[in-house]
């Protein structure tokens, strides 16, 4: 006998929104994920126009000297993170 999964079954595994929001996509020249984008956007920082991660680590931490957040001291240490293991030659 065979079962088969339904998609609401699947879905109830896996919150699928979650997952898209975490994926990781090249957007212009940096890799983001979705929630990065939105917090990005929140506070008007121009991640099109950056070159790297690096440079939009900049403009983070250029934001962050205006503004206290835990919402952009996080995305600063993920993009941190993510800017020593895609752009740091080891």
């Amino acid at each position: 006998m065979e079962n088969k999964i339904t998609d609401e079954e699947i879905n109830n595994l896996f919150d699928i929104n979650e997952l898209n929001n975490n994926f990781i996509k090249k957007v212009g020249n940096c890799y983001l994920t979705n929630s990065e984008i939105e917090i990005l956007n929140r506070y008007n920082i121009d991640y099109h126009s950056c070159k790297s991660n690096h440079d939009l680590l900049y403009l983070v931490e250029e934001c962050l000297e205006e503004i206290d957040d835990e919402e952009l001291e996080w995305l600063s240490s993920t993009l941190s993170e993510r800017s020593y293991y895609t752009e740091t030659n080891k």
